[in-house]
């Protein structure tokens, strides 16, 4: 069974680069649906079945790159 799930992630520009890497290898669907210039978030949609754990993983692995990535940005302003 294939159950689609979309998620829009807010992705720094700075960890930009290490989640198209990401994506890149694991062949998920993705958009770029647009910017805060802002904030400095590139706006992405992703797609992947919720029910194939290879995909699931890959997502959270995305999932937590944004994170970290956020949180070592806090950290530092710290």
């Amino acid at each position: 069974m294939y159950t689609l799930k979309v998620e829009e992630l807010r992705v720094p520009v700075g960890a930009m680069l290490e989640v198209a890497s990401m994506l890149e290898k694991t062949g998920l669907t993705n958009t770029v649906n647009g910017s805060d210039e802002d904030d400095d978030v590139i706006l992405l949609e992703i797609s992947y079945d919720k029910d194939d754990k290879d995909e699931r993983k890959a997502f959270d692995q995305i999932e937590s790159v944004v994170d970290n990535y956020e949180e070592e940005e806090e950290d530092d302003e710290n």
